[in-house]
């Protein structure tokens, strides 16, 4: 009797097999690519089967059962026809997955075949159902089947379909959808086809948000659709004091990355906490980029049309974090060789909220910079028309929308000179703008001289195991009187204001750099001692009224210091100061901290190193209007994992010394867990200025494996 057996012409061999039949077999295994190993076989009626264990493979599919029968038809053309059917602790490796389960059929030669019963683990799922069929080499139809990342017999939730169709490339589409939680059938899809892969993206999200001036709100977001990159979400709302809200999610993503859409579509019946006799919220949203032709061409889109200024934040839902409304406007961009970039751009207000300069449209050019004349002497060049509309909020009354168009034009031409060790470089810049309207309601035209340049030099000595570089330079601009005065014209944007300046700033920058072991040489520490010197001006008294300093200090790579500040000569005191510090303690904690400090004289401004504001209007004018905002801030953020399924994140804001205003202390507590099952959680307690909020957080997700 023999024990075991490699591929059926060993059988032959010992004359278990007889006659015409033996040799179909034999040729059915062979065409086939079948090899065949049993457990004490028997051959009886045209059929090889066992009782003991064996194992059938061939390049489509491998079955591994308890009982194995083997048996040989007539196929198309009377080929011989090889199939097999096992039950019995069977297991069955098919493309990239492994099934178990009751008995399976399975035909070699039409390359299909049925597991009933089955079930398989894909991580971190697992499906299976009443019949699986095996179709051709990539193909599974799965019938009255489900799927959940539920480990337990019974699960805690899963997802049941009637029929459901999975490829080897982890694509499944299933129609008669049901999602059932603890065996109770929450909702139901005519179809779904997504890939196996976005639970990794975590498409299933529950939150329950409790407290706060609007009461409980049970929320749920749910990926229905995810096919060549495109994704849909469905997100649906209920506030115990309001009613439902629900809408559509839809994000886009190109394989190049050169080519994405994300979308929002929702309405819900609620109110903001600012107007609580709202009936309806809504918000619709827009995003989409677009380049071609290598790059040279792009296209921008942006929309967001909202019921109030505070839906975004509200929509998000991200505890402090302060969102605001996407403008809505295009850009279509397009660079030809290596000379000039072009633009056409268009904003417009959707909005009656917010305020916004409209452009109806405007046109931009850059050219590239060139050489004048083989001198070494660069010239720049810049264009822009359009027409502008400046639209402030509905709620502003004291004062009043104005619009013109405009064109401008920037001539700068620079000549960097090397004299040894010192670096000078000239520049000057001619600026004209031709506005069609103003305040007088006439046409106006504006230009004046932008003259200065730089001059800068740096030592270095090298010590054993660093490097001390020391960078002195000076900067210079002068700004001619305009031709008209900032009163005389519209200000739609910082190019508009231009006035008288001269401006010295002058100082020396230290930089060490140290180079760790096997690692690339980077600054360890950046210092920067700087002032500014101001003449012919009314309206700053003293020649040089502030010293700054920069600092900025990282160690090693785990911490990093920021430090920013300046001293007010005139009075003696801290102009402002900002400190921060960044630490990564180990891989279980890190932690950062932020300390700002703003005395009344410090102005808010876009651009601080840009002092033409403070040339044109007096101190004391500033001084009373709202970009003089004193106050200190205290920031921080902590983030430690406690265990490798527990993390605590901690984040407080605190402002007090205010002028007008009262101090206020803002912080979110997050305690961040995984749940069995795949499912994560989140537990949130938020203390805002206006409402307290303890809010739960679910989803479905986890760590994408490596393969």
């Amino acid at each position: 009797m023999i024990k075991h057996l490699g591929i059926l012409f060993i059988i032959l061999s010992f004359g278990f097999l007889s006659g015409g039949m033996n040799e179909d077999i034999l040729q059915g295994l062979i065409e086939e690519g079948i090899t065949v190993d049993l457990r004490n076989p028997t051959y009886a009626g045209g059929i090889l089967w066992t009782e003991e264990g064996g194992v059938v493979q061939s390049p489509q599919i491998r079955v591994q059962a308890e009982k194995i029968y083997l048996t040989q038809t007539k196929g198309e053309n009377d080929k011989p026809a090889v199939s097999v059917v096992a039950d019995g602790s069977i297991i069955v490796s098919f493309g990239p997955y492994l099934f178990v389960g009751d008995r399976v059929e399975y035909d070699f030669a039409n390359k299909e075949g049925v597991i009933y019963n089955g079930r398989c683990a894909v991580e971190p799922w697992y499906f299976g159902g009443r019949e699986i069929y095996l179709i051709g080499e990539e193909k599974i139809h799965i019938v009255d089947g489900y799927v959940t990342t539920s480990e337990s017999e019974d699960p805690d939730w899963e997802i049941r379909y009637s029929n459901n169709i999975i490829t080897c490339h982890r694509i499944m589409t299933a129609w008669g959808v049901e999602f059932h939680f603890f065996r109770w059938p929450i909702f139901w899809l005519p179809k779904l086809q997504v890939n196996l892969d976005w639970i990794f993206d975590s498409p299933i999200r529950y939150r329950v948000r409790w407290g706060g001036k609007q009461g409980m709100r049970l929320g749920m977001k749910y990926m229905v659709f995810d096919w060549n990159n495109l994704t849909t979400f469905l997100r649906f709302d209920y506030r115990v004091q309001r009613g439902p809200g629900g809408g559509i999610e839809t994000h886009f993503n190109s394989p190049a990355k050169d080519h994405w859409f994300h979308s929002v579509s929702y309405i819900a019946n609620d109110s903001s906490i600012n107007d609580p006799s709202q009936q309806t919220r809504y918000r619709l949203e827009g995003i989409y980029h677009n380049e071609w032709d290598l790059g040279r061409t792009s296209l921008d889109l942006s929309y967001d049309y909202l019921s109030d200024k505070e839906m975004p934040t509200d929509y998000a839902d991200n505890g402090l974090r302060i969102d605001a409304a996407q403008r809505t406007q295009l850009n279509l961009r397009r660079q030809e060789g290596q000379y000039v970039v072009g633009n056409f751009f268009t904003r417009v207000r959707i909005n009656d909220f917010q305020t916004v300069k409209q452009e109806l449209p405007s046109v931009e050019t850059i050219f590239h910079p060139f050489s004048v004349l083989q001198t070494g002497t660069l010239s720049e060049n810049k264009f822009k028309m359009g027409y502008f509309d400046f639209k402030y909020a509905s709620d502003e009354e004291d004062v009043s929308d104005f619009n013109a168009w405009r064109c401008q034009f920037f001539h700068r031409l620079y000549r960097p000179f090397k004299l040894n060790k010192l670096t000078v470089t000239p520049q000057a810049q001619a600026i004209a703008i031709l506005y069609g309207s103003s305040p007088q309601q006439d046409v106006k035209w504006l230009s004046l001289l932008s003259l200065g340049g730089e001059a800068k030099t740096n030592f270095y000595r090298i010590y054993k195991c660093f490097k001390h570089v020391v960078e002195p330079y000076i900067l210079y601009q002068h700004l001619t009187n305009p031709t008209i005065d900032p009163d005389e014209h519209f200000i739609f944007d910082i190019s508009d204001g231009w006035f008288d300046l001269n401006a010295l700033r002058f100082g020396t920058r230290n930089i060490i750099y140290i180079k760790p072991d096997g690692a690339v040489i980077s600054p360890y520490l950046s210092l920067d001692l700087y002032s500014y010197a101001f003449q012919n001006t009314t309206t700053i008294l003293s020649s040089i009224p502030k010293v700054y300093l920069d600092v900025e200090w990282q160690p090693n790579y785990y911490l990093k210091h920021v430090f920013t500040s300046a001293w007010d000569n005139e009075r003696n005191a801290i102009n402002f100061l900002n400190y921060r510090i960044e630490a990564t303690i180990n891989e279980y904690a890190a932690f950062s901290c932020e300390y700002r400090q703003r005395s009344s004289f410090w102005w808010r401004k876009a651009q601080p190193d840009n002092f033409i504001l403070d040339f044109f209007r007096s101190e004391q004018e500033l001084r009373d209007s709202l970009v003089s905002d004193r106050r200190n801030t205290l920031l921080g953020h902590i983030y430690a994992r406690l265990d490798p399924n527990w993390a605590a994140n901690f984040m407080i804001r605190y402002g007090w010394n205010r002028l007008d205003e009262p101090s206020y202390l803002e912080y979110e507590t997050d305690l961040i867990f995984n749940l069995r099952a795949s499912w994560n959680a989140r537990i949130s307690y938020q203390k805002k200025e206006g409402e307290n909020r303890l809010t739960f957080y679910f989803n479905l997700g986890g760590q994408k494996p490596r393969y």
